[in-house]
């Protein structure tokens, strides 16, 4: 059986089995980003700037919290334990699903577009409007290194822990990977100046697929 999870600017959450929908209604607004955290639970954010986790076995959502601003990306930790939203308000939260003590970390000078855990859930990598790429304790909140500095809004990033590099998607079109140590460019793979909307791998992880501003998809 294969699910899928969809968002939707109808402000629903969608859950799909076999090409079945149920859809989950509790947003006040279009809803931007929803991942599977478990084979029962769906967590989803959006432009009402709140974080919605899913019973798929009952269908109600509770939250765990808000930002200041619009949501547009999550990320679950390793061990499925915390949540981290990115949002256009320039910060990243961390939500406990246990019910614990959230975190917000500051930083960026604007909006935040994506995230991604590292190290087992001890780091956070962010990139945002503002153009950087940057690095973050998420044990402590604190920013630990600016990795990149791109000058055009990231919009996507995709990353690679165990191969070692990070590819990131601009508003201007652009499309690079780079080493996740260093920030040093391995690869530009730029192929016109829309600006990149989505950003995924194969999951053999030896093919990128993006998806433009002017809905090309290569």
């Amino acid at each position: 059986t294969g699910q899928i999870a969809t968002a939707s600017f109808d402000n629903a959450v969608g859950h799909w089995i076999d090409g079945d929908p149920t859809w989950l209604d509790g947003h006040e607004a279009a809803v931007k980003t929803v991942i599977i955290a478990d084979a029962q639970t769906l967590i989803s954010a959006g432009d009402d700037f709140a974080v919605i986790e899913w019973d798929l076995t009952t269908g109600a959502g509770t939250e765990l919290g808000r930002h200041l601003g619009k949501v547009s990306d999550l990320a679950i930790s390793p061990d499925g334990q915390m949540v981290a939203s990115a949002s256009w308000d320039g910060t990243i939260a961390i939500w406990s699903r246990s019910g614990g003590p959230s975190r917000t970390l500051s930083g960026h000078d604007a909006g935040v577009n994506a995230l991604a855990w590292l190290e087992r859930g001890r780091t956070l990598v962010s990139a945002g409007i503002d153009g950087t790429v940057r690095v973050w304790d998420a044990t402590t909140g604190t920013e630990t290194r600016v990795l990149l500095r791109h000058g055009f809004g990231i919009n996507r990033m995709v990353v690679d822990e165990a191969a070692g590099w990070l590819a990131y998607g601009s508003v201007d079109g652009v499309t690079r990977v780079i080493d996740l140590t260093t920030g040093n460019e391995l690869a530009d793979i730029t192929l016109g100046r829309r600006p990149i909307l989505a950003l995924t791998r194969a999951w053999d992880g030896n093919l990128l697929a993006m998806g433009d501003g002017e809905g090309y998809i290569s």
